[in-house]
């Protein structure tokens, strides 16, 4: 794989340069803000137009990555698919509802970005 990256785009030594950096979850309350933060904000990434954009037009960039963007788990915790290898575990117990999840993924993405509440009411509502 890293001889195939290198060539197509003229790097050379391993894809992943330094070392690892590992982080135990100890509590509920951290791994609260570490689901969304992992799974919605890398699938926001790649939206068209960017993580900015897709903060702006949230609710779009949520369809587009529940339903359109298929190498993700997020459809499987909206509600939008359903594969065997996907297992819920106690995240799945943590967001029960596909709302629950999207307004939990919402506060902590704009708090991360720093909008402010009234700023969140009054653009992204």
């Amino acid at each position: 794989m890293s001889a195939h990256f290198n060539a197509k785009y003229k790097e050379k030594g391993s894809i992943f340069q330094g070392g690892y950096k590992g982080r135990t979850v100890h509590d509920d309350m951290y791994l609260r803000q570490l689901v969304p933060y992992v799974m919605v904000k890398n699938v926001f990434e790649l939206y068209p137009g960017g993580y900015t954009k897709a903060l702006n037009k949230f609710d779009d960039a949520w369809e587009w990555g529940s339903k359109k963007y298929p190498f993700s788990s997020l459809p499987d915790y909206v509600g939008k698919s359903d594969f065997p290898i996907v297992e819920k575990g106690i995240v799945g117990e943590m967001f029960p509802t596909a709302v629950s999840f999207k307004a939990h993924a919402k506060e902590i993405l704009f708090s991360r970005a720093g909008v402010s509440e009234d700023l969140r009411v009054l653009a992204f509502d």
